[in-house]
């Protein structure tokens, strides 16, 4: 399945998978880049924002991959794009938890903050 079937589609994540357990008898959940590829394509300006269905796919993702630094700031980002800066904040800050080195995420939650 594309990738670009899957944005278009975020629901189709799941059943994809679901279809090739059923067909190989393996159970496998959906690889943490295939959500990195989407998130990255829903909150680029450039490419195909879109909010809702970036929000829909990083929260799926999270599902699957809750420790990921990655998606926690592409969560950050959607409700960025959705206007919802508390909620931004609250998984840039998640982000930063589980990547504390990383110094321009402690920039963006600064200025985020200043916002207020």
């Amino acid at each position: 399945m594309s990738h670009y079937a899957m944005m278009q589609d975020p629901d189709s994540i799941e059943k994809h998978f679901d279809k090739l357990a059923k067909n190989t008898g393996l159970r496998m959940d959906p690889p943490e880049t295939i959500f990195e590829i989407l998130a990255h394509y829903l909150t680029t300006p450039n490419r195909y924002p879109d909010a809702v269905k970036a929000l829909k796919v990083i929260h799926l993702g999270l599902k699957y991959h809750p420790r990921s630094p990655y998606l926690h700031e592409k969560l950050g980002v959607a409700y960025e794009m959705n206007d919802e800066p508390q909620k931004a904040l609250a998984s840039y800050e998640e982000d930063l938890r589980l990547n504390p080195e990383n110094e321009a995420l402690k920039e963006k939650i600064q200025q985020l903050k200043e916002k207020k």
